[in-house]
């Protein structure tokens, strides 16, 4: 008689869809969330600068809780795909944000800082980030 009932409860858990389907899952955000950093990156040219005001970044974030304030990608500002990637990249950052509301509150405190913003510049005709911790220990008296 126990196996019956237990066969039968979990044949009842079973067959309990949890609603219509219309529900947003957390992959629909992270999917899209992915979809659009890999067309940003796709769109990213960073050669063929000739001066550091021709550079430039977007900025990731992860989808998910961390204490990172996000990844930044070199771009050449004067490259025919760079308002594409900008765009991509803030459609990605909306639906890493989107992706984490889906989530239960982080477990764990972040510590209270700021992180210096990248420095972009032109070396070798090519568009790389330099650590913004540099600009400040050059202003360090």
């Amino acid at each position: 008689m126990r196996i019956i009932f237990l066969l039968t409860l979990c044949a009842l858990l079973q067959s309990c869809g949890g609603g219509d389907g219309t529900a947003v899952s957390p992959q629909t955000p992270l999917a899209k969330t992915e979809a659009a950093e890999a067309r940003a990156r796709s769109l990213l040219q960073t050669s063929a600068c000739t001066s550091d005001a021709q550079c430039g970044y977007v900025t990731f974030q992860t989808p998910f809780h961390s204490c990172s304030q996000g990844e930044h990608a070199a771009l050449l500002l004067v490259s025919r795909n760079a308002p594409a990637a900008a765009e991509a990249a803030q459609e990605q950052r909306f639906w890493a944000a989107e992706a984490k509301k889906l989530l239960p509150p982080p477990n764990f405190a972040c510590a209270a800082y700021v992180e210096p913003l990248p420095v972009p510049s032109c070396v070798q005709a090519q568009c790389t980030l330099k650590s913004g911790w540099v600009v400040l220990e050059a202003l360090a008296p």
